[in-house]
Order: C-alpha cells, then structure tokens, then sequence
C-alpha cells in the first residue's frame, strides 16, 4: 500500500517503482487492473526488472492520497506513475 514513506523507503532503495492510484468504485481502474496491469505478461516483466508494485487506494479519498494527486496536478483517478 502506499504512504510517502514506503515510496520514499523503495526510492533510497535504488528500486523503480510502479504507483498505480485507483478506487473500488472507479470504473476505469478497474478495468485497467484487470487488463493491463493484470496481465500475466505485464507482471512478469514487472517482476523480472525487479519493480516495485504500490497501490494507492483512494477508495475513502485519503488525505495523503489527495495530497499526492495534487502534486501531480490530479484531482481524480486513475493515474500511474513510474519512478527510476
């Protein structure tokens, strides 16, 4: 699960990492999750290039979700994000 602080612990980690910002009730994310991000191939290339996986679920719409969103200039999902 996300919180700045893991992101930040897989970040000093050397780590990539995929964020993937979602909720239950979004139609779209849920699709993605399902198609994409589900995939069998996806997750192995994941896996295999050693990246991190986070959810941030903003299904209660967090505070700390929000105020990442924001950052990104998002009031909504979903969104992804890929650190290096």
């Amino acid at each position: 699960q996300f919180s700045p602080y893991r992101l930040q612990e897989l970040l000093d980690q050397k780590r990539a990492v995929f964020l993937d910002f979602t909720a239950e009730w979004c139609i779209t994310c849920k699709v993605n999750e399902r198609v994409v991000f589900g995939s069998a191939e996806v997750r192995e290339l994941l896996r295999n290039k050693n990246v991190a996986l986070l959810k941030g679920d903003w299904t209660s719409m967090d505070g700390e979700i929000t105020k990442a969103l924001e950052r990104f200039g998002r009031n909504g999902v979903p969104l992804n994000v890929i650190y290096k």
